[in-house]
């Protein structure tokens, strides 16, 4: 069976989540503007929900290698590399793993512009 996901983003905050088949539609998470998902661009027109990011590593180390293998088992893998080569690998809540195609200095590079102004970053 397939289904359709469709999420709502307004800027940089997710603001609904739904899923849907060919029969219903659910609507898994609507956030209101208090309880704010903050978004991080991982390239391609793709974006990883930050507060579901538990770690980053590189895809070439073997412990790294066979997770990605046992999610890719359970279904549990977003690839967000668009057919490029996967630069790192995003551990998400609930065993959820993302392939980002960007490398893992480059991804927590972007958080820390994103958390702190950028004279905080220079000094």
């Amino acid at each position: 069976m397939r289904c359709l996901c469709r999420i709502l983003i307004f800027g940089r905050t997710l603001v609904g989540l739904v899923v849907s088949d060919h029969r219903e539609s659910v609507l898994l998470k609507e956030s209101n503007m208090t309880d704010r998902t903050e978004l991080i661009h991982v390239g391609f027109d793709n974006s990883l929900a930050l507060n579901r990011v538990i770690a980053v590593a590189s895809p070439t180390s073997a412990p790294a290698k066979r997770m990605v293998h046992r999610a890719k088992q359970q279904e549990r893998v977003v690839d967000l590399t668009s057919g490029r080569r996967t630069k790192a690998v995003v551990v998400l809540e609930n065993d959820w793993v993302a392939l980002i195609a960007i490398t893992p200095e480059t991804f927590t590079g972007r958080i820390a512009s994103g958390r702190y102004p950028s004279d905080q970053l220079s000094t």
